[in-house]
């Protein structure tokens, strides 16, 4: 429906109603709906297929997977599915490993994917810790983006630890490539230390050249800072 060959679109649903002229359709699915195109799947509860523009509107419970590289939830979607771009309202998700094989979480007003491998949060929040309720560690940011198998860039990032601020910095890079040696901020910890209290560890790793790295670190320990 109104995407190239490669890109053929298959939507299933408990409902369809379709209005408008041969070409320039325009169907409404409703009840489990489950849309495919390549490695993508969309699943909503109504979903609005504009045949013509090769768009489609996605309405409650909706969940965007980009193969197993990347899910993106929201309450309300809007995708091209022959550009592979959209926009997803009071968004979550995660994206694929870092280099310690941790997977990064976010949270979102919403989420604007402007490519196949590159999404932008607005208003946001960026963890490594998904199974957390109050995060052990995250980022809070206006804006932030996360290339697939790259890196998460946020502007103006606040750090918090278990919810409290810690420190603004005015930009911020962590590197999500699962080989290669990028400079960047490591993943943080969050561990007990006996008498110095809980310590928080944050580090930033460095590259100099083909053979040699610098990584700064600090910890900071809840009873000695």
């Amino acid at each position: 429906q109104g995407a190239q060959p490669t890109d053929e679109i298959d939507i299933r649903s408990d409902r369809q109603t379709v209005t408008g002229p041969e070409g320039s359709h325009v169907t409404v699915f409703e009840g489990n709906v489950d849309v495919r195109v390549g490695i993508y799947r969309l699943q909503a509860d109504k979903v609005t297929d504009y045949e013509a523009k090769s768009r489609v509107v996605a309405e409650g419970n909706v969940v965007f997977d980009q193969g197993e590289f990347q899910r993106i939830t929201g309450s309300r979607a809007e995708w091209n599915y022959a550009t592979k771009t959209g926009s997803f309202e009071n968004s979550t998700g995660f994206t694929n490993q870092t280099q310690d094989g941790t997977i990064m979480y976010f949270t979102a007003d919403r989420v604007e994917k402007i490519s196949g491998d590159t999404i932008v949060i607005r208003n946001g929040e960026v963890t490594a810790c998904g199974d957390d309720e109050v995060p052990k560690w995250s980022f809070k940011t206006a804006r932030a983006t996360i290339k697939l198998a790259d890196r998460v860039r946020l502007k103006r990032p606040r750090l918090l630890v278990k919810g409290v601020p810690v420190f603004w910095l005015p930009y911020a890079s962590v590197s999500i490539k699962q080989r290669d040696r990028e400079s960047g901020f490591l993943t943080p910890t969050f561990s007990g230390s006996g008498e110095k209290g809980m310590r928080f560890s944050n580090a930033y790793y460095q590259t100099l050249g083909r053979s040699a790295d610098i990584t700064f670190r600090n910890d900071i320990y809840s009873k000695r800072g």
